[in-house]
């Protein structure tokens, strides 16, 4: 977006109570008459008019016409910038007026995190007026809201930790409030030290407490507790997060009646006690107290206000809760746990009859409570493989093979049946289908007898066929998805290849096919037995071309962009393994790069195609791809996508594996200004160095670590943490790199 629209908001809205705001289009409220029109002029010439001429020119002219514009598109934003800075300086004691400003700077600073945008505001001294705004207006709740937020996009969480610390903004509830809020969204806690995670948790509290009766603030203290003490990090302190137990308590017992403060002590608990088997047991200890407190939120949104599978089974049974939306809602937290079962649980409170009792009360449980019984049937056969070295088959040991397999066995028979009756409906449910058939489906993956049983239950195959004849038009992507697999998996590809060729002019339908196909090729990991996707590959290559090549351009009106990923990403694991057909697929991916020219999503699958291909068949691929132009294709991403790394860094590691580092290290040095073209450039070093490709020599093995290093002081800061992180791990891998002499025979 142009900076002159008006900058687009932070991803949150502090002081509006979360979400964010659409970027708006150029408004002065017709007090800037004639910086109105200039920007309106501005705005026809290089949004409406030179992309068009940029796109046919020569690359010289091109170059000329860069020169030329960019001082004075420069100019225009410093003389944005500076003029909006001067008008707040103007006005220090007026509160809308610095809260305007706030806002004004906080978007800026986020504005695609351009440098020169930070480098401009840093230059007029727009932190220290923030600062000095937040002392003078320590009781706005609007400055304080967007000036601290404003303050943690240019300098990161500590000037929120001042505030915390501070006597007198900390004796504020408003700048404690807005301090609270902007720590609570700094996003992921990763890269914060347990120590540190300490000191915030502690602080949160500290707040809390100074303002007992504040429940807007307690609640925004509770969520950064709940984020800070969540022990999955390394040196992670569990006595300190089972002590945060009573904290929450202590909140909800103060704002009784409170749904939103109820809301983030949930949320809070459920993060405490993840991975912390003492904060667990504390939380059962106090569970009657906890439940009597979370009554609001329990009965308006059970599913989060329950903790760990036996809080699920207890509160399906529980009779205040037997809603079918509730139930529902229960059940599809239960099919979330996959990992953290509890095998005790399940067994002592009878978890698949829970779930049957559920799906019985209401037609809104049947999806749901499917996808929990195919969780629980791939946990119980988990933890058989799992049992004793030499099998228990003691019927009293409730762990014992003999015991889990009554159970499995008893989960599977469950959807079987259920799905027969959805069968003999006359409108049925397609969740029900896509839920069973993919249990079905995952069960069968982990255990081959099982499998062999599933299939050979007449019902699984005839709801297949009767959905599709009868149902097809009725069905979601996603239950067509569904029972796409279970066609391939319990009938085979010859089966779904037949199917294919019936259907050749239904798009949504051979999507979801290149998806399950690709899916499918990813579970079977490289294997090329027979049966298998890779033993298939030339006819799938072909298939995958054909979609591209037929099928894509006569599917303008039915998001065919969507259908060319499906079909391109096949291609990238099966055009590299087929015996023919490689020339025409090439074609076909770069065809469909040329349709789709600013489409990120084809750009980028095309990028990793191209990849994939060449590992597989190696260098001698490289005339195939020189007669296709392939390079050439790949220049272009890079011009039309200038600021999204992704596709960029996909379009780099695509460039580097085909014709050598030397590629990225040219896209480096060609916009070191550009933040994008930094990230994927670093990136896409990494990733040539991870698939063991050579550097040319040592000069150029060097030129790559000192372009990475120049990445890493033109963009320093705790704001950049993640594109530090990816440098220090580019440089490890540079460092162990190969050179092509080097490298050993």
């Amino acid at each position: 977006m142009a900076y002159w629209q008006g900058g687009a908001s932070s991803s949150a809205d502090p002081g509006h109570g979360g979400g964010g705001r659409a970027a708006k289009a150029l408004d002065f409220g017709g007090r800037l008459p004639r910086t109105e029109a200039a920007f309106r002029s501005l705005e026809a010439a290089v949004v409406h008019g030179l992309p068009a001429v940029v796109r046919t020119i020569s690359d010289e002219a091109v170059a000329n016409l860069d020169a030329v514009l960019a001082p004075l598109v420069e100019a225009a934003t410093r003389a944005h910038v500076e003029g909006a800075i001067r008008a707040l300086f103007a006005e220090p004691d007026n509160a809308v007026v610095q809260e305007a400003g706030g806002r004004f700077i906080a978007a800026a600073a986020t504005d695609g995190g351009r440098p020169e945008l930070r480098r401009l505001l840093e230059e007029f001294g727009a932190a220290a007026w923030l600062e000095a705004v937040v002392r003078r207006h320590p009781r706005s709740k609007g400055v304080q809201n967007q000036a601290l937020w404003a303050l943690f996009k240019l300098q990161g969480r500590q000037p929120l930790v001042a505030v915390l610390t501070d006597q007198a903004l900390g004796s504020s509830p408003e700048a404690t409030t807005a301090a609270l809020w902007g720590l609570f969204h700094i996003g992921s806690a990763e890269n914060i030290s347990w120590p540190e995670r300490k000191e915030l948790a502690a602080l949160a509290e500290a707040a809390r407490q100074r303002f007992p009766d504040d429940s807007r603030l307690a609640t925004h203290a509770l969520g950064i507790i709940g984020s800070m003490l969540n022990v999955k990090v390394a040196d992670a302190d569990h006595a300190q997060a089972t002590a945060a137990i009573a904290v929450v308590i202590s909140a909800l017992q103060t704002h009784q009646g409170d749904i939103a403060l109820q809301r983030a002590a949930a949320q809070t608990l459920v993060s405490l006690v993840e991975g912390n088997s003492g904060a667990a047991a504390m939380l059962r200890h106090h569970k009657d107290n906890v439940i009597a407190l979370l009554d609001g939120v329990m009965r308006s949104h059970p599913h989060k206000a329950v903790f760990g599978v036996a809080g699920v089974l207890e509160a399906l049974a529980r009779e205040g809760l037997k809603g079918p939306k509730q139930q529902a809602a229960l059940l599809k937290v239960l099919a979330s746990f996959t990992e953290e079962s509890d095998l005790e649980a399940i067994l002592r409170l009878d978890a698949i009859g829970c779930v049957y009792d559920a799906m019985a009360s209401s037609e809104h449980a049947n999806s749901s409570g499917i996808a929990a019984l195919g969780r629980i049937a791939e946990f119980l056969i988990e933890q058989a493989s799992q049992s004793a070295p030499a099998g228990s088959q003691d019927s009293q040991d409730p762990s014992s093979d003999a015991v889990l397999g009554v159970h499995i066995v008893k989960c599977i028979g469950t959807i079987v049946r259920r799905l027969e009756c959805e069968i003999q409906q006359r409108r049925p449910d397609n969740f029900v289908y896509a839920e069973a058939l993919g249990a079905l489906r995952n069960v069968s993956r982990r255990s081959p007898a099982l499998a062999r049983r599933i299939a050979a239950t007449t019902s699984v195959t005839a709801a297949v066929e009767m959905a599709f004849e009868r149902d097809f038009f009725d069905l979601t992507f996603e239950c067509i998805r569904q029972l796409i697999g279970a066609v391939l998996f319990f009938s085979g590809l010859a089966k779904l290849m037949a199917m294919l060729e019936k259907y050749p002019e239904a798009p949504i339908f051979h999507e979801a096919a290149c998806r399950v196909l690709v899916e499918t090729a990813e579970h079977e990991d490289g294997s090329n037995a027979p049966g298998t996707i890779l033993e298939a590959a030339a006819g799938l290559s072909f298939y995958a071309t054909r979609v591209l090549v037929e099928m894509v351009p006569q599917s303008q009106r039915l998001n065919p962009d969507s259908l060319a990923c499906a079909a391109i990403r096949l291609h990238s694991h099966v055009l590299g393994v087929a015996t023919a057909g490689l020339e025409e697929g090439v074609h076909s991916l770069l065809g469909a790069l040329r349709h789709y020219q600013y489409k990120a999503d084809v750009a980028t699958e095309v990028c990793c195609a191209l990849v994939s291909v060449y590992i597989a068949k190696g260098p001698g691929v490289m005339p195939v791809l020189s007669t296709c132009r392939a390079g050439d294709a790949l220049v272009d991403v890079v011009r039309r996508f200038p600021n999204n790394s992704e596709v960029l860094g996909d379009a780099a590691v695509a460039l580097g594996a085909l014709y050598g580092f030397k590629q990225v290290l040219d896209l480096l040095r060609s916009s070191p200004g550009n933040l994008a073209v930094q990230q994927a450039g670093c990136r896409a070093l990494a990733e040539l160095c991870r698939m063991n490709l050579c550097f040319a020599s040592e000069e150029e093995r060097k030129a790559a670590e000192d372009a990475a290093r120049a990445t890493q002081a033109a963009y320093p800061g705790q704001e950049r943490w993640q594109l530090q992180a990816q440098i220090e791990v580019t440089l490890g891998l540079i460092a162990n790199a190969a050179v092509a002499a080097q490298r050993a025979p």
